[in-house]
């Protein structure tokens, strides 16, 4: 459910996740030694919410945040008793960024993010936090920027504890991850680039093979294990870190458009986007399609509803092994529109499209 009032745009999810042979941590021991590997033996289920909010105060102060809480639960298909296990409990994870203009060409940003204990077949790995301050000063002309900041400065180190149990062991353990840092971002621009070049081409999406419940932020080489683990963070002076206004937009309930064919749609997010929207109307109701030109994959749109020239729907996205739900909210008005769109709780941002078809 996505709404937008006043300026800010709440979005709340409800989900059911199930993943059968899920990759998981397994320790045992072998002689004096504690041997971990991971094996597809999970059965795992996660029930659970998330909110997105996104704020914008005035002209000056935007803010956005998020939570996920959800409940797991996890159980293997080992019949050897040392090996069988289950494990259960409330997994919880939330952000928020803001960003504030001080003056037309000096602005200041902060992140912040925290992750609960997490959940395993084999007892629980610890969570932990993590924030960063930075400051951006807009060249001359629009020539680029240059940013400082700096990460953890409060302290100079994250200590994660963990705990394996099983009927053969019992194992506490500490990492302690040095991530104190500074940094310095420049962003230059050269030139203009005009004409179909290959840079203003859409960029064609790498087929690359990944393990995605190794690699998200919730797994990987395990806290334990003392591997390197993928961190959420900015850095200053670089624009597409910072999320886009969402535009509040405001519909007429008695205008009378014809939403039905095909639209060409771009999206203003830090990492661009495009694609075709095709809508249909059967009967009384609407249904419809969307193509994001980075994977040409055509989704079927939900709850299709047109008040006046006010247009809503939904559908669905995957990214990884996960998948969100995508709120759209459009005004028409003659051949164009534009609105926002809403994507779980990576936040809201302004959507434009134009009819390809009369």
């Amino acid at each position: 459910y996505g709404t937008l009032y006043k300026g800010a745009n709440f979005n709340f999810t409800g989900f059911v996740r199930n993943t059968n042979n899920s990759i998981q941590r397994v320790s045992d021991i072998i002689g004096d030694t504690v041997r971990t590997t991971y094996l597809n033996i999970g059965d795992e289920k996660a029930y659970g919410m998330s909110l997105n909010i996104n704020l914008i105060l005035n002209d000056k102060i935007s803010i956005n945040t998020g939570s996920e809480l959800y409940y797991l639960t996890l159980s293997n298909n080992v019949a050897d008793p040392n090996y069988s296990a289950n494990n259960e409990g409330w997994v919880f994870s939330g952000r928020i960024f803001g960003s504030y203009k001080m003056t037309k060409t000096w602005s200041l940003q902060t992140f912040a993010f925290i992750h609960g204990n997490r959940v395993q077949l084999q007892g629980m790995r610890g969570g932990y936090r993590m924030y960063s301050l930075g400051i951006n000063k807009d060249l001359p002309n629009k020539r680029g920027s240059i940013g400082f900041g700096a990460e953890n400065f409060l302290g100079n180190s994250i200590t994660i504890k963990s705990e394996t149990i099983s009927p053969i062991i019992n194992q506490q353990s500490t990492t302690v991850r040095q991530n104190l840092n500074f940094k310095v971002n420049v962003n230059l621009r050269f030139g203009k680039i005009e004409g179909n070049t290959r840079s203003t081409s859409p960029r064609r999406s790498r087929k690359t093979i990944t393990s995605d419940d190794l690699k998200d932020t919730d797994g990987g080489g395990g806290q334990d294990s003392g591997a390197e683990q993928p961190q959420a963070s900015f850095s200053p002076g670089q624009r597409g870190s910072a999320p886009s206004k969402a535009k509040e937009v405001k519909s007429d309930p008695t205008a009378d458009v014809n939403p039905t064919g095909n639209w060409s749609y771009t999206i203003e997010s830090p990492q661009g986007g495009n694609g075709t929207l095709t809508l249909i109307k059967e009967g009384d109701n609407y249904t419809g399609t969307i193509i994001n030109s980075r994977n040409n994959k055509e989704t079927p749109l939900k709850n299709v509803k047109l008040e006046g020239n006010g247009l809503t729907f939904d559908y669905e996205t995957t990214f990884g092994p996960n998948t969100n739900n995508v709120s759209v909210q459009l005004v028409i008005k003659d051949n164009s529109f534009e609105g926002n769109m809403t994507i779980g709780q990576f936040g809201s941002f302004p959507m434009k499209g134009s009819k390809t078809d009369n």
